[in-house]
């Protein structure tokens, strides 16, 4: 790969405007605001970049999350020194820590449908 590059998460329905976040500066990760957090690792959002990765809230509570959509540079990956990593816990917390990677605020619709429970609770919204 020679130039960014997205990435997008298959257990996300979203209104996300691909053509805009994909004019983001490369090494962005997109936000979503969610007034219950509790089934998602949270974002420490700050001046337009992620600077930390937190655990879920054991109690809920609101907060910015992952939502799965990342704008990346071909070079998002060289500090890995094994073959397998998972993105969010070794490659986006490195790039943050270093005030690497930029924050997209998303403000539509977003859900994530990678249980049971929520994919039924989409499907009952998209069948009115």
């Amino acid at each position: 790969l020679k130039d960014p590059f997205l990435v997008v998460n298959a257990d996300i329905l979203s209104d996300m405007d691909l053509s805009v976040f994909s004019r983001q500066k490369a090494n962005s990760i997109a936000c979503a605001y969610l007034p219950d957090a509790r089934d998602f690792g949270l974002v420490r959002v700050q001046d337009g970049k992620a600077h930390a990765f937190m655990e879920k809230p054991k109690d809920g509570g609101a907060g910015y999350i992952n939502a799965g959509y990342y704008l990346l540079k071909p070079d998002a990956f060289d500090h890995m020194a094994k073959e397998v990593f998972m993105i969010e816990r070794d490659v986006f917390p490195y790039l943050a820590e270093r005030g690497e990677l930029d924050a997209f605020i998303h403000q539509g619709y977003w859900t994530d449908v990678g249980t049971e429970e929520r994919l039924a609770g989409a499907r009952r919204k998209h069948h009115h």
